[in-house]
């Protein structure tokens, strides 16, 4: 059974997630590095902009889904959000 813990607790998963969620939403990331992403991502864990609940299973990282404070800029009253919404590896991601 999958243990649920943020991210912020095992920050050692952080920059996998990101680069998962990079990946998946290459869309959103069109004009960053994947290394900026990653820092912006950690910060984010860390000063609540970006709190991801996570997933894991046997020691792996199955699962992932974080609360955006802001994910609209044209209107910032608007949030949390849920964003960021992964199901990895079994599940149809790959490491």
């Amino acid at each position: 059974m999958p243990q649920m813990d943020w991210l912020e607790n095992p920050m050692d998963r952080c920059d996998l997630m990101a680069e998962w969620l990079y990946r998946e939403f290459s869309y959103e990331y069109a004009q960053q590095t994947l290394v900026s992403w990653q820092q912006e991502f950690a910060e984010g864990q860390r000063d609540g902009r970006w709190k991801c609940l996570i997933a894991i299973e046997h020691g792996q990282l199955p699962d992932g889904a974080s609360l955006a404070s802001n994910d609209l800029s044209e209107q910032p009253e608007l949030g949390p959000w849920l964003a960021c919404v992964l199901v990895a590896r079994a599940h149809g991601v790959e490491e």
